[in-house]
């Protein structure tokens, strides 16, 4: 059986990734948009733009005198306005490039490309809308003065200099001096089949395949001549244990190389073996479930994790009464996609959760959609305006209770105690069905506004000797972040921890009520965060602007029914998108088809080399994607002209210091094929235009998020 199709892997690669023409109101087209479009709407067929910049990646050739064209239309004007016409900027690479005058009906509009703008590989094309106001409270596409529509944009190019896939779908065609690189984890025994068919008029180009590995010297594996009749070949491969390998198509001579049916053929992993659950948890009594994320929580500030302050004695406890992962990795690094993970099981690029407009698709079904349709209670309180009802966070939940933040509160959102306190109320007055209940605390999230006799337990060394005013701290903070000084950063470290204390004793507090409850052996109890905050880790602080792993690195504990399997650890990766198949397993619930993660808690064998996590986060004017495995992580910036990626070694390097992109080129290749990967997955539907009222708005602000 073959393993891997290069034809249907063409288009994640770098050579692939070429196209004439961009389809901008189609899902094809948002695999090309970065930052500044809307949502789109059902049966739109423009992309419409929501800021002032928007972005689209190109995949371009060697650079060449090139024309862009461009069909578009601006929105109605105001009738009292005399401008009719919105104009574009566009600049390729941060180079303008020219100007667009469109108006309100549908045109083509066509510019030169010059050489000097251009690049081998991605491209960053922006499109600035000078007339474009922030719109509020709107929904895609009732679009604001100013703003403009595309539909499509072609760039002129010679098809028959580059490489493409035929129209059959079962082939590649190389012209000479086209090279096709491929990077990919081997299965066992790997071999590589594929075939030649001659050349016409009597051209007779030459396909060397070529294999190259990080830290070894690129090796030729064979070579075919496309003259006289169909050749064909098979090529030992090997199998690297997982590690990304190069594989490249490279033409040679004149003419063109038809590759007929490439394929990376293996022995297939082991099927999955689950192991038998220590205890039946769909057997004697049904199965409670109370889902408790903690917003803004980096698993490395836990005692469980190792931190050498208090901050967390009641998750400690539960840990060593549960089972704890020691290594997790978020989907996001701000709150909306990374919940939205958790609660549909699908990564970013799947749900489409990813703008401060956008909410859940309406066709992925939530865990509590899932629970509430096998009879459970559900109920939620949050305290966080990204997972409310606006977003699509409250399908499913029969009692929804947002606890909203208000700008003039000192803490901005609710605390963690009265949160618990609302949910304590529900869950005494519950009816006798299973349950599922789900709350998400905001503290330790900033501001850092715990007393300050807590805040004193968490200081270090000579600062204990002091206190800093809390109120200056986080304004200068606002206001000016590199003018902190190292002791103010200690001071904002030892607030955050005062907040996980405080947090971690409203946990405690819910889980005495289940005990009270009598709920502790029918209720399975799971402990995790949406995010990590950074301390000027990587000079930064807040969350949502990178990837690294204070930001996605995340706790995740899981108490079971009766105690089962208590005080374990497991050091295997994990993901947030694993815990609605976890849930589902545990309550022998069948998890819906095609989700991309698996239960922690059957026992299936896996391959630790070969897992991965891909996490995005689109915000804040950044646009990142990246690829974590136990043992590296690659993080590949999407929204500049630059196609390069870090790289870290997390074995020897766990606190991201060292980019080793230059020596491992095969890792950020790889990388970057699989972001394009995920990127192109079927998506579970137009995620949701959300109407975001003058409150909303208030309080995302409120909360640090702006476009």
């Amino acid at each position: 059986m073959p393993q891997l199709d290069l034809v249907e892997a063409f288009p994640h690669t770098e050579a692939g990734c070429v196209r004439d023409r961009i389809d901008l109101g189609t899902r094809d087209g948002d695999l090309a948009r970065g930052l500044g479009w809307a949502a789109a709407a059902e049966g739109e067929q423009l992309g419409w733009v929501a800021e002032r910049r928007a972005t689209l990646r190109l995949c371009l050739d060697e650079p060449r005198e090139r024309r862009l064209r461009v069909r578009a239309r601006a929105s109605s004007f105001d009738p009292r306005r005399l401008r009719r016409r919105a104009p574009v900027v566009v600049h390729l690479n941060r180079q303008r490039i020219g100007k667009l005058d469109v108006g309100e009906d549908l045109a083509v509009f066509e510019l030169v490309v010059p050489r000097r703008a251009q690049r081998a590989g991605e491209n960053l094309l922006e499109l600035e809308h000078p007339l474009l106001r922030e719109r509020r409270g709107r929904t895609a596409p009732a679009v604001p003065d100013g703003t403009v529509g595309y539909d499509w944009l072609e760039i002129d190019d010679a098809a028959d200099r580059r490489a493409r896939a035929s129209t059959d779908g079962d082939a590649l065609l190389l012209p000479a001096g086209a090279r096709v690189d491929y990077f990919l984890r081997l299965p066992g025994s790997a071999r590589l089949r594929l075939a030649v068919d001659p050349a016409p008029d009597g051209a007779a180009p030459r396909l060397r395949v070529l294999e190259s590995r990080d830290g070894d010297a690129t090796r030729s594996l064979g070579e075919l001549t496309a003259s006289g009749r169909r050749q064909e070949i098979e090529l030992a491969l090997g199998d690297d244990a997982g590690r990304p390998v190069g594989l490249s198509l490279v033409a040679e001579g004149s003419g063109t190389v038809r590759v007929v049916a490439p394929r990376v053929l293996g022995t297939p992993p082991p099927a999955a073996t689950p192991r038998a659950a220590a205890a039946s948890p769909a057997g004697a009594r049904p199965i409670n479930v109370v889902l408790y994320v903690v917003d803004t929580l980096r698993a490395d500030h836990l005692g469980c994790y190792g931190y050498d302050l208090p901050t967390s004695p009641r998750l400690d406890a539960l840990a060593r009464d549960g089972v704890l992962f020691e290594r997790v990795v978020a989907q996001s690094s701000w709150t909306r996609p990374a919940v939205a993970s958790l609660l549909t099981g699908l990564d970013p690029f799947a749900h489409g959760a990813t703008g401060l407009r956008q909410g859940l698709p309406a066709n992925a079904p939530t865990l509590a959609e899932l629970l509430a349709a096998q009879g459970f209670s559900t109920a939620a309180f949050v305290s966080n305006v990204n997972v409310s009802a606006p977003f699509g966070f409250a399908r499913g939940f029969a009692t929804f209770v947002y606890l909203p933040e208000e700008p003039d509160r000192e803490s901005s959102h609710v605390l963690s105690d009265e949160l618990g306190a609302a949910a304590l109320r529900w869950l005494e007055a519950r009816d006798g069905r299973p349950f599922f209940l789900y709350l998400h605390a905001s503290d330790p999230h900033a501001p850092y506004t715990a007393a300050s006799e807590l805040r004193a337990r968490f200081r270090r060394g000579a600062d204990a000797a002091h206190l800093l005013d809390a109120a200056e701290l986080r304004r200068k903070l606002d206001r000016d972040p590199s003018s902190l000084s190292a002791a103010e950063v200690r001071e904002l470290v030892a607030a955050y921890d005062a907040e996980i204390a405080f947090n971690d004793a409203s946990l405690g507090a819910l889980l005495d009520a289940l005990d009270r409850e009598g709920l502790r052996g029918s209720t399975l109890v799971v402990v995790t965060a949406d995010h990590g905050e950074e301390f000027r880790d990587h000079g930064g602080f807040n969350h949502g602007h990178t990837l690294y792993e204070e930001l996605i690195r995340v706790p995740l504990v899981v108490r079971l029914p009766d105690g089962a399997r208590a005080g374990e650890r497991v050091a295997t990766l994990a993901r947030q998108i694993d815990l609605v198949p976890t849930v589902l397993e545990q309550l022998a619930v069948a998890a819906p088809p095609g989700l991309p993660g698996r239960s922690l808690l059957a026992g299936d064998e896996v391959d630790p080399a070969r897992l991965e996590a891909t996490s995005h986060t689109r915000l804040l004017r950044r646009d990142l994607a990246a690829v974590t495995s136990a043992a590296w992580k690659a993080i590949r910036r999407l929204d500049g002209p630059s196609s390069g990626s870090e790289v870290f070694d997390l074995a020897r390097d766990p606190a991201e210091r060292h980019d080793v992109a230059a020596e491992r080129a095969v890792l950020a290749g790889y990388a970057a094929q699989t972001i394009r990967r995920a990127a192109s997955a079927p998506r579970a539907g137009a995620p949701t235009p959300a109407v975001v009222d003058g409150d909303t708005e208030r309080r995302l602000r409120a909360l640090g998020y702006a476009e």
